[in-house]
Order: C-alpha cells, then sequence, then structure tokens
C-alpha cells in the first residue's frame, strides 16, 4: 500500500513538471483547457531569440494573483512587456506580450482566461491554473496563435 502511494505521488510530481499535462485534470472541481484560436491581432511577426527570450522569462513572472489584475499591469522584461489589456465583456483576462518600442502591430503572444478559473480555492489548484495560462502564452509565442486558457476551478 505504501509502494503504490510512492508510485501515485511520483507520478503526480511528474505529471505537474510538465506544462503540456493537467496534473490535476482528476480533479472534478478545477479543469483548464488550452487551446488555439486563430491568429494573433496585430502581430509583430515572428520575434528574433532575444525578444523570445525575453517573452519566454516574462510569461514566467506571471503569477496566479496577476492573472485578473487590470491595467495598467504589466511585467517588464527587457525587449519585451507582458500587459493586462483588460478584461472582455465575459470577464475572460486578456494577456499579451508586446515588443517595446513598436506603435503598430507589436503583440508577439496572446492568451485570453476564462474567468471562471480564477476561483481556484486551493494553492495546488491556483499552481495548476497559473501553469495552464503559462503555457497558453507560451503556445502563442512559439505559433504566432492566439490561445486561450478556459475551464473551471472551485
Amino acid at each position: 500500500m505504501v509502494m503504490m502511494r510512492s508510485i501515485a505521488m511520483l507520478f503526480l510530481a511528474v505529471c505537474c513538471a510538465s506544462l503540456s499535462a493537467p496534473c490535476w485534470s482528476q480533479d472534478p472541481n478545477c479543469n483548464a483547457n488550452v487551446a488555439a484560436h486563430g491568429a494573433i491581432n496585430n502581430y509583430f511577426g515572428a520575434p528574433n531569440a532575444n525578444q523570445t527570450r525575453d517573452a519566454t522569462n516574462a510569461i514566467a513572472q506571471l503569477d496566479f494573483a496577476d492573472l485578473y489584475r487590470a491595467p495598467p499591469f504589466r511585467i517588464n522584461q527587457g525587449l519585451v512587456r507582458l500587459d493586462a489589456q483588460g478584461p472582455n465583456a465575459a470577464g475572460d483576462a486578456n494577456w499579451q506580450v508586446q515588443i517595446n518600442g513598436i506603435n503598430g502591430n507589436s503583440t508577439i503572444a496572446h492568451a485570453q482566461v476564462q474567468a471562471a478559473l480564477g476561483n481556484a480555492s486551493t494553492a495546488a489548484r491556483r499552481t495548476y491554473v497559473q501553469r495552464m495560462v503559462r503555457s497558453a502564452l507560451n503556445q502563442s509565442l512559439n505559433s504566432g496563435n492566439r490561445f486561450d486558457a478556459t475551464g473551471a476551478c472551485n
């Protein structure tokens, strides 16, 4: 019994370490999905290596507590900034990574976060939602498509 519990805990730890594997997918009270939703509006184009590095570092700084902040909240990192763009009509958070110093098409990553994910009631659920949102932004950065984190969490 103890060995089975240890194996289960090891599986959970490995699963949680992966951005692509939702470690709480068996939690009926917290499910998040990440999916592409077409090309990014106002797309700058494929970022260079330095812009990608800075964007990845900015995304890594995004905490659960930041997810539903109102503008002008931003995380500045070198050549880019991760901006809270303000919620949509449904209350979903809107995040964009933009190149600093560019007027017009400056977005290199975009994700919307469904409002219901903000209700995560435990530290583990908040960590899971945070990882899924970071995953959405990183997938957007790597593809040029908008990715959304949807679902519900209690």
